[in-house]
């Protein structure tokens, strides 16, 4: 069975494939050129240069989880969501917790609704946390991967924060399959992948449907604790 059909992805297309809802991915940047990307990425930051301008992926990483979320032809989760890309992780495939923050204080303020986060660091930052304390109280739904280790990682550990794992690590996390994935790669390709970053990336296109679907129906967008509860009732598997 496929993760489409096993995630009931189908039963929330009868609604909505995500229109109205903007996700920004905190990774490497994404190939918006891929064919399958470029309708879907709207824009994006760099904070690892410079150059703030030049947020595209040349390592693969965010192109790869962008194509889980938002790809047209490789079963996107959410394919009309708007997507931007905030890239955090440099082309060498290193971050910094200064990237991770100034990246969640660009979403703060330009109107995000959904953050993914396939990346972990593994020391407490309090002003990392600030912000995401308040990302919550403003409803926006923060996504993290809780890593491959046995050690839970941050953000994922914050309890504002929605946890995902391919396996069970920590009684928190959303279980979701993150294995042998096929999605969207660099230089108009594609590759499979697996681990706990594409978990998150399947559960941010999930919750994209969900906040899109409740925001036709009533108007309004879904509270982090609501959005969990369905999850953990519907999606845990």
């Amino acid at each position: 069975m496929s993760n489409f059909k096993l995630l009931n992805i189908s039963q929330l297309w009868k609604y909505t494939k995500g229109e109205g809802i903007k996700i920004a991915i905190l990774d490497t940047g994404i190939d918006y050129t891929h064919d399958n990307l470029r309708d879907c990425v709207k824009g994006g930051i760099n904070f690892t240069n410079k150059n703030s301008n030049n947020y595209i992926d040349r390592y693969g990483h965010g192109t790869f989880c962008a194509g889980i979320i938002g790809s047209k032809s490789t079963d996107g989760v959410a394919p009309n969501s708007e997507i931007y890309s905030v890239k955090v992780v440099n082309d060498a495939g290193i971050g910094s917790e200064e990237w991770i923050k100034q990246g969640l204080m660009w979403c703060l303020q330009n109107g995000i609704n959904i953050v993914s986060m396939s990346l972990a660091y593994q020391q407490y930052n309090e002003s990392i946390y600030a912000i995401i304390k308040k990302m919550n109280k403003y409803g926006i739904i923060v996504i993290a991967a809780n890593n491959n280790g046995d050690i839970p990682d941050y953000p994922a550990v914050h309890p504002e924060v929605i946890s995902c794992s391919n396996i069970y690590r920590n009684i928190r996390d959303i279980i979701v399959p993150g294995n042998n994935i096929l999605s969207t790669y660099l230089y108009n390709s594609f590759n499979k992948n697996s681990g706990s970053s594409f978990s998150c990336a399947y559960v941010t296109g999930i919750v994209a449907l969900l906040q899109s679907k409740n925001l036709l129906i009533n108007r309004k967008l879904l509270k982090k604790d609501d959005i969990y509860k369905i999850l953990k009732e519907q999606y845990s598997v």
